[in-house]
């Protein structure tokens, strides 16, 4: 599997820890690099953030994440967006996409954000979009999820397609009709291309589809392989409970593509790798999981997962979203981040 593996990515160079890839060490830092802002309970993000999502725009990097506030016992789920110029100190933060109206498919919160540039008419020749996930009722994930739509020309101020939903979950009893998940969103082959993780009552877990369209607004095609990353072996992929929150990537030699995604066991949610040619047929990484959870009490010893990677000076700078224990027997979510090598000035985990 090794050999296989190699001629997937190509010619790298020699790793700094056994024979894994250069651009696969992870070096995880000593403390998060956004938590939630608990000492005040009115913010947005006071109580939990996760998913996070880094961009680059001008010479600065800007990081859209969910943020959650607990509102008399109960979850309440926004988009929130940090500015950095260094991708290890976030600041400004803001609330920038609410919940929905009541009864609006988006009105018990919005979550997971995707942003990216797209080219349109708009008097600056481009703007962004974000595609996220929405939920009907107030609470964590509750189901059924969809996705949404909406446009930005500053990055803070958004407005919601008409076209919401934008997709829907499937038809009942098949792979997706429970809920829509994290989408990733790319531009490939003249077509719009949506890889999405989703629950279904086929095989109750969460596994990883792709759809297409001409536009963002629909409609979106399901491919008909899907799921095109199944769950697997309980004791060799650990991955039979959830596969999610895929981040597709070209490999350092350019003549394959890699997803980064975590796998859920039913204890620990850790990252993992899947490598194709063809961005249809995957094979899970021998080096899975490319980053484990920390040790029992750290900020990520419950989960390390829901990647955003961006490179940046020949470096991978890997966001997830952590979770440790918060010591009244619940969980702690704030934003983690390992890079490839170590850098000057950063403080990491020993």
């Amino acid at each position: 599997m090794l050999a296989i593996f190699a001629t997937f990515l190509g010619t790298i160079t020699a790793a700094a820890t056994g024979d894994r890839p250069a651009h696969l060490q992870r070096y995880k830092l000593a403390e998060p690099v956004l938590r939630p802002r608990s000492e005040d309970p009115s913010l947005f993000d006071s109580h939990k953030v996760e998913c996070p999502m880094v961009i680059r725009r001008g010479d600065e990097w800007w990081m859209y994440y969910t943020g959650i506030q607990l509102k008399d016992g109960v979850v309440h789920s926004t988009i929130g967006r940090a500015v950095s110029r260094d991708l290890i100190h976030w600041t400004d933060r803001q609330q920038v996409l609410e919940r929905g109206p009541e009864g609006a498919f988006d009105f018990g919160g919005v979550s997971g954000p995707f942003v990216f540039e797209v080219t349109d008419h708009t008097a600056h020749g481009s703007r962004l979009a974000m595609v996220y996930v929405a939920f009907p009722r107030l609470g964590y994930e509750s189901k059924p999820g969809r996705q949404g739509l909406a446009f930005s020309e500053d990055g803070v101020h958004w407005t919601r397609s008409p076209a919401n939903p934008i997709r829907d979950v499937g038809e009942k009893g098949t792979w997706d009709d429970g809920c829509l998940y994290k989408p990733f969103v790319m531009r490939h082959d003249g077509a719009w291309w949506m890889f999405y993780n989703a629950y279904g009552t086929a095989d109750r877990c969460e596994q990883i589809g792709l759809a297409k369209a001409d536009r963002l607004e629909g409609p979106w095609h399901r491919h008909p392989d899907n799921p095109i990353l199944r769950k697997g072996d309980p004791e060799r992929d650990r991955d039979h409970h959830i596969i999610g929150d895929p981040w597709i990537m070209r490999s350092p030699a350019g003549d394959a593509w890699e997803m980064y995604y975590f796998a859920y066991d039913g204890r620990h949610a850790r990252e993992c790798l899947a490598t194709s040619t063809d961005l249809i047929h995957w094979t899970k990484s021998p080096f899975n999981p490319i980053m484990d959870v920390g040790p029992p009490g750290t900020y990520d010893s419950i989960y390390c997962h829901k990647p955003s990677i961006v490179i940046h000076e020949g470096v991978y700078y890997h966001f997830v979203t952590s979770c440790g224990p918060d010591g009244k027997g619940g969980e702690h979510r704030t934003i983690g981040l390992a890079t490839s090598k170590k850098l000057e000035g950063v403080r990491y985990r020993d």
